[in-house]
């Protein structure tokens, strides 16, 4: 299971070349593509988090992926999000609603 914070605070440099959501980002591609290529029996779930734009009511997350065995079409939709201008405007977002989606 994985959930990525995109709440303001992430806007923040992490150093000089990449901001903590493009780190965060990139590290969760890296995982998946392993997850995908290398262990294919794995499987991951993918939620974000404190994006004003996720909708879920008030919850103030996306669900991209259940629980599922992971494949290239979900790589591109992390690959598409890593790219996107996300609207943490909206403060919060529930980290456990964004992961009790993941699994139910």
């Amino acid at each position: 299971m994985m959930c990525v914070d995109a709440g303001s605070s992430m806007d923040d440099m992490y150093n000089e070349s990449a901001s903590r959501l493009k780190l965060s980002m990139d590290c969760v591609t890296i995982t998946l593509q392993q997850k995908t290529f290398n262990n294919s029996n794995h499987e991951v779930g993918f939620a974000i988090f404190g994006d004003a734009d996720a909708g879920e009511d008030d919850d103030n997350y996306l669900l991209l992926q259940p629980i599922s065995k992971p494949n290239v079409e979900f790589l591109r939709k992390i690959d598409q999000l890593s790219q996107a201008k996300l609207d943490n405007a909206k403060p919060g977002g529930d980290i456990f609603r964004a992961i009790k989606s993941c699994i139910e």
